[in-house]
């Protein structure tokens, strides 16, 4: 039952473009030059799985991301796949939040916050595990963005573009 539920959300394009835009907002927040490309086909899956999203109560964007992978040393191994079966829906919600003006391009062609995230208190008021999706997609946002490299994130996840 839990797996469907996380399959039903992470296939509505509105549910992924949100979570990809308080990513960036969350990333932003730390770096103001903006979030890498690859790097927003990283919240989705992490958020939307219940395998993962437990891995991330009891942190706060303190924690930071080495600390949270060091506490879940077994994510950077099942992490890649996860991405790789999710890309398809990442990028539905990546062209809805660009063709939408969420997000777009950033001086350095990179990815920032352009727009508001539509109804946010209305909608998160009437759905707690938006509400928690939205809250940890920003926290993995700040983590990304204290690192400040996406090469060195994706090095700490065992991947490469």
């Amino acid at each position: 039952m839990k797996k469907s539920l996380d399959i039903f959300a992470a296939t509505n394009p509105a549910y992924v473009a949100s979570i990809i835009w308080q990513f960036v907002e969350g990333y932003v927040k730390e770096d103001d030059a903006g979030c890498e490309y690859p790097l927003v086909y990283l919240p989705l899956p992490i958020v939307s799985s219940s395998l993962y999203a437990k891995t991330l109560h009891g942190t706060n964007t303190k924690t930071g991301l080495v600390e949270w992978l060091n506490r879940n040393a077994w994510v950077p191994t099942e992490l890649a796949t996860s991405v790789q079966d999710a890309k398809r829906l990442s990028l539905s919600g990546l062209h809805l939040a660009l063709s939408n003006g969420m997000i777009g391009l950033g001086p350095e062609h990179k990815i920032v916050v352009t727009g508001k995230l539509k109804n946010k208190s209305k909608v998160i008021a009437d759905n707690s595990q938006l509400k928690t999706s939205l809250q940890m997609a920003e926290r993995l946002g700040r983590w990304f963005g204290q690192v400040g490299s996406m090469q060195i994130s994706l090095h700490c996840l065992g991947m490469r573009v």
